[in-house]
């Protein structure tokens, strides 16, 4: 599980929302034909983790004990911890005046999505990164832990109106999946005896994976349908704006690729003197080929279907001058863990090709963020936006982990 874990992380790095996104702020994109849209997100946080522990973690270095202590001090009875990787490409057409209370366009894009989200209890945490030495005569309570590593892409169509003070916008598209581990540990405890030459315990276990060999960044495990849609209303004679929409409902049917592997059951090991279990495992076993014989039962050519984290949303913006506005949103993303996040911020346009703006929030999978974010007009048809949403606290060592940075390239046709 260790080894998967890391792995997995190196591997991958939820589309959150940032400050900037529709920001009132910004021109339209006037006669251009039509636009092309980059967008890039990469986000990492943790309830449980410090910046300087998930930094020492996922990219190398030395973890001292006192790194694994401060974030001992983070943890409650159940922590989070997500990542995502959000990678697209979208194309929109003009939007077409049909008649003088009525304007439409189209728009078409792919999105690459790779997410690891999950939970797990304190105890967990500790036997992770200390062992169960200092759980001598005690008994960890290792659940609930869950964990969902996904990979998927999304091709979609969809549309766009605007009546009167009123928006609506549709998409309509196609998941293909790439990669699955969604793993559920329900019960799970371990008691190191005494003198710490026996360990028993219980614990229940369900996964689902893919072979390593059926996966490659291009390959299709699964298909299913993804939907999205959003209304706005501007009020104040368009100096406000209130939008509330859904992003990512859908789901993946997989095929034939996916092996189910479940464990029930109590063990007991005795006989060797056991400081740490992830350096002595084989406590009264052969080797790693009992461990799966005895206790993992394991089905070829699961077909599960995984419903993909989808994201509700509220946000509202308004304009306190014509270079200042204010902006707040609120989301609620529904998946194996659940989330909410809120944050607000201020945005300002000192010249006509620059926006500089602050944010602050708190939730999704972990505590409180602040940062900066940026857009210029490098020209009349090509707008670049910078979304640093913690950059002003992730170089704090001691807070609970947050990274959240993005990249938007606008081009007017």
């Amino acid at each position: 599980m260790k080894k998967i874990l890391s792995l997995y992380i190196a591997w991958s790095i939820f589309q959150f929302a940032s400050a900037q996104e529709n920001s009132l702020l910004l021109k339209s994109e006037g006669d251009a034909k039509a636009s092309i849209t980059s967008t890039n997100f990469i986000a990492l946080q943790s309830s449980g983790f410090t910046n300087e522990l998930i930094k020492k973690f996922y990219f190398g270095g030395l973890i001292e004990n006192d790194i694994i202590s401060n974030s001992t001090q983070k943890l409650s009875s159940k922590n989070t911890i997500g990542e995502n990787l959000s990678l697209s490409l979208e194309y929109r057409t003009k939007l077409k005046q049909k008649n003088e209370n009525f304007a439409k366009r189209w728009l078409g894009g792919i999105r690459s999505q790779q997410i690891l989200i999950g939970e797990y209890s304190s105890d967990a945490f500790r036997f992770f990164f200390q062992g169960n030495k200092n759980f001598e005569d005690k008994t960890m309570n290792l659940a609930p832990n869950n964990l969902l590593g996904l990979e998927w892409k999304t091709v979609y169509l969809g549309t766009e109106m605007v009546k009167g003070n009123s928006e609506f916008g549709i998409q309509l598209g196609l998941n293909l999946g790439n990669q699955l581990y969604d793993i559920s540990i329900p019960e799970g405890q371990l008691y190191t005896a005494k003198d710490v030459i026996e360990l028993n315990g219980k614990i229940k276990l369900n996964a689902f994976t893919n072979s390593s060999t059926t996966y490659d960044y291009f390959a299709v495990n699964g298909y299913g349908l993804n939907g999205a849609a959003y209304y706005s209303k501007n009020l104040n004679q368009g100096k406000t704006k209130i939008t509330i929409g859904i992003q990512d409902l859908g789901f993946i049917k997989w095929n034939k690729n996916i092996s189910e592997k479940t464990i029930d059951s109590n063990f007991v090991w005795r006989g060797v003197a056991i400081e740490n279990i992830f350096d002595s495992i084989k406590a009264d076993i052969n080797g790693i080929s009992d461990l799966e014989n005895t206790w993992i039962h394991e089905k070829e050519n699961a077909t599960p279907t995984t419903l993909i984290p989808t994201r509700i949303y509220i946000q509202y913006r308004s304009l306190l001058t014509s270079k200042i506005e204010l902006q707040s949103s609120f989301q609620y993303t529904i998946s194996k863990v659940n989330s909410a996040y809120i944050n607000t911020g201020i945005n300002y346009r000192p010249s006509t090709k620059w926006i500089i703006g602050f944010i602050a929030g708190y939730g999704n999978y972990g505590k409180f963020h602040a940062g900066f974010n940026t857009s210029i007009y490098i020209s009349k048809n090509l707008l670049i936006e910078y979304f640093g949403n913690s950059l002003a606290t992730e170089f704090l060592a001691k807070n609970s982990a947050y990274f959240n940075h993005g990249l938007k390239v606008r081009l007017a046709l």
